[in-house]
């Protein structure tokens, strides 16, 4: 049965499939596979070695700097996307779950989104100031995340409402 919660289920089991398939990749294929990835967003920078691992290096391909030395490591890998966006990624998927399995006040859902949405800017700024804060930019990656799927999910939510009424 269709509810208003069930976009923001159908979308987090996409990202989870993702974030599975990009820890599952790297460990599947021999040591050092996917390497020196660095490119620019919007340009396809490199050729991957079958359809799956386009799919998904190919979205970090598209969306993501994929440097190198902001990545997260895996058998010798890097990851599809930078460590920042990995952990937009998490926190999507943890809001998007949460936000499915329990009910929360639509302003307070949106305020709370509204809030938490700006961390990652307000890191990048800090980040050109104060140097490399890989811990810092992963965390702000994350409360990011659960920020667009607090909005996400007050949009879903308040297309359904009207809908239904």
């Amino acid at each position: 049965m269709f509810t208003r919660r069930s976009p923001g289920a159908y979308l987090f089991g996409l990202i989870a499939a993702y974030l599975a398939l990009m820890v599952a990749i790297p460990l599947t294929y021999p040591y050092g596979t996917f390497t020196d990835l660095d490119g620019r967003p919007m340009m396809m920078d490199n050729g991957f070695p079958d359809m799956l691992s386009t799919m998904v290096y190919g979205f970090g391909d598209m969306f993501c700097h994929q440097e190198m030395s902001r990545c997260i490591m895996l058998n010798g890998s890097q990851t599809a996307l930078c460590i920042r966006d990995v952990a937009i990624f998490t926190g999507l998927a943890a809001g998007l779950l949460f936000t499915t399995m329990r009910d929360m006040n639509p302003s307070t859902m949106l305020l709370l989104g509204i809030a938490l949405t700006p961390v990652t800017g307000i890191e990048w700024g800090l980040e050109h100031l104060l140097g490399d804060l890989m811990p810092l930019r992963a965390l702000s990656g994350v409360i990011t995340g659960i920020g667009i799927s607090l909005i996400a999910q007050w949009s879903v939510n308040s297309m359904y409402e009207s809908v239904m009424r």
